[in-house]
């Protein structure tokens, strides 16, 4: 099981929560599985490892009970967590740094969020690359949608404009890893 850091599952709980308020996240803890149900029920810190998978697992569901069940409440909290999470320290290196300090610095941040995967930079061209998520057992479903939007996010957080990251390889489909194809103006 790989795990994803408290702190962005809290700010996701936020963000969920102010689409819809109490009610919407009491109509999202009644449509989660209740192995699921039970752990959202618990208390969460921010230092706490959560399981992936179940974290995958509540996103998509309030995507169909909060959304449109097109992804989009996935990506925007997604990107919604780079936002919150990416201030203070980091917001100060990524916005005085740029999107080639973020790519070789990928690894690390990588490793502040997740606790398995190595995620590794490569130039392609002044302002294109690619990054590959190798080592993270137990891929859940639609996690591109979620890591795509993250990545993004934050590149745009280092100033990149006009970014477009695609998931063009996938652990889930049976590639060695994820990779992400990117560009930017």
């Amino acid at each position: 099981m790989s795990c994803v850091k408290g702190t962005g599952v809290l700010t996701v709980y936020e963000y969920l929560r102010s689409l819809e308020g109490d009610q919407g996240m009491e109509k999202l803890k009644n449509a989660l599985e209740p192995t699921d149900r039970d752990f959202y029920s618990r208390p969460l810190l921010p230092v706490s490892w959560v399981d992936f998978g179940y974290y995958m697992r509540m996103v998509v569901t309030a995507d169909r009970v909060l959304g449109r069940g097109n992804f989009q409440v996935v990506k925007d909290a997604a990107r919604y967590n780079m936002d919150k999470n990416f201030r203070g320290i980091y917001k100060v290196l990524i916005s005085f740094s740029s999107v080639k300090f973020v790519f070789n610095n990928a690894k690390m941040v990588w490793r502040q969020w997740f606790d398995h995967g190595v995620l590794t930079p490569d130039w392609l061209g002044e302002k294109v690359g690619t990054l590959t998520l190798t080592d993270f057992p137990e891929m859940p479903l639609h996690h591109e949608h979620n890591l795509t939007a993250s990545i993004g996010r934050i590149i745009e957080l280092s100033g990149a404009k006009n970014v477009k990251c695609v998931h063009e390889k996938c652990l889930r489909k049976g590639d060695p890893g994820c990779q992400w194809h990117i560009t930017w103006e």
